[in-house]
This record gives C-alpha cells, structure tokens and sequence, in this order.
C-alpha cells in the first residue's frame, strides 16, 4: 500500500482517504475523488448507511431531489427577477436570459441558488464576487450570486450559456 498525506492506494488499485483529505478535495478542486473509499472505517459506515437509508445514489440525484425547501421550491424567479429590473434595458436582457434559463430547464438551479445564497447571507458567510463566465449573467447577478452588473460592463451573456452548450436561439 503507497500511502501519501492522509491518501493510501491498495494494492488493488483502490484509493483510500483520510477525512482530511476528503475535505482538502472538496475545498481545492470541488469533487471528491472519484471512486475513493474513506480510511477511517466508522465514517464510511455512516456514510454508506445514509446512502442507503434514501434508497438512491446521492452522487447522481436528479435536481428534483436537492432537497431545497419551501418557500424556494415554488418561488416565482421570473416575477421576482423582473421586479428587480429599474430601466427597459435590464428588463429586456433579464428576459433574455429567463427565456435561456427555462430551455435548459435550469430554473430550480436558480431556486437553490436563492435559498443558499439566503442562507448564508442568515449565516454571516461570505462568499466572492464572482469567478468566470457566471458574471456575464444579469439574472446571477439579481439573485447576488456575483457583485458585477454585466450591462454596466456590457458583458455578453452568451458567454455564460456557452459554457451550457447553447447559445441564443439554438442548440450545440
């Protein structure tokens, strides 16, 4: 067994983890390892009986299963996303993006999206201004997820669909 900061591969080509370890993957590069079983025997237990107890594969639950709870589960995006906008401008590119957004049927996204953002914001945690092609979302940048308005900084928001698979009015 090769064992190196808290990671051990058996033998059989198994990778094994220390908590920390598992911790420093998600904090660095946002995944688990793939396939990787936890060392500390009590832990993977506990895990695998929480696996079990909901009867499905948590690493491939559909969104319908985020557990995200009421009132964010039925909250009205588009209304409320509209109600933000103060110029035609901004009504007319929210709408846009809306219009994207139901397509590629990622409006409960946007629903968690609101009840994580609530809850940290409850919580006093703090999160950056924005990172990548997100910013170039108006909708992203009305429910707070990023601090930069992409109209101010006539910011295409293909940019961000792109990374989707879709630009405006079709399909890739």
């Amino acid at each position: 067994m090769i064992i190196l900061d808290g990671r051990a591969v058996d033998t059989q080509g198994q990778v094994w983890c220390d908590i920390p370890a598992l911790r420093e993957s998600l904090y660095r590069w946002g995944t688990l390892p793939h396939n990787a079983k936890i060392i500390d025997s009590q832990e993977q237990q506990q895990y695998t009986q929480a696996q079990e107890l909901c009867g499905y594969d948590w690493d491939h639950a559909p969104r319908s299963h985020w557990f995200t709870p009421e009132p964010w589960l039925t909250w009205d995006v588009e209304t409320w996303c509209q109600q933000q906008c103060e110029t035609p401008q901004e009504l007319s590119r929210c709408n846009q993006e809306l219009e994207l957004y139901v397509k590629l049927e990622l409006v409960p996204v946007l629903r968690h999206l609101k009840y994580m953002l609530d809850t940290w914001r409850s919580n006093n945690i703090v999160w950056g201004v924005g990172r990548g092609s997100s910013i170039s979302s108006y909708v992203l940048y009305l429910l707070g997820v990023h601090k930069i308005n992409p109209i101010k900084y006539n910011l295409d928001y293909q940019e961000f669909f792109k990374t989707q698979g879709v630009e405006h009015g079709k399909s890739s």
